[in-house]
């Protein structure tokens, strides 16, 4: 949780009056003030909102496009009913014009796989116990 806040306060800076920056803030104050209570959706939560306010240059660089396409391989493997989105090239994501579209179908992606990651590692321990039942 600590990365997360650390991640959270670096991503912020740039963003102060975006909506994402006072869910992030309400986020990491219920966990200040009650974390017992901080449950793994809060997790997801503040992940989804670190990663919207990642501006294109840092999603690009952290690996967007390799964890892209990881995630269709990914999808492909496990028959995802998702339907397949173009992954935007490196000039769209820059493109004035068209990096709004490229970054939203990066984003989107990006997203997908986040909650693929959480919602794995939410269901093994309940997989692996039914399993050695």
């Amino acid at each position: 949780m600590e990365f997360l806040i650390a991640e959270f306060k670096t991503v912020s800076l740039s963003a102060p009056n975006d909506p994402m920056t006072e869910l992030g803030k309400q986020i990491i104050d219920n966990y200040d003030h009650n974390p017992d209570k901080f449950t793994r959706s809060d997790v997801f939560e503040l992940d989804m909102v670190i990663l919207a306010l990642q501006p294109t240059e840092r999603t690009s660089s952290k690996g967007g496009q390799s964890a892209n396409t990881i995630f269709r391989d990914s999808r492909r493997q496990i028959n995802a009913i998702l339907s397949p989105t173009p992954t935007p090239t490196s000039e769209q994501l820059f493109d004035p014009v068209v990096e709004p579209k490229a970054r939203k179908i990066l984003l989107a992606d990006m997203q997908q796989l986040l909650y693929f990651i959480h919602w794995n590692i939410f269901f093994t321990p309940i997989r692996e116990s039914l399993l050695l039942t």
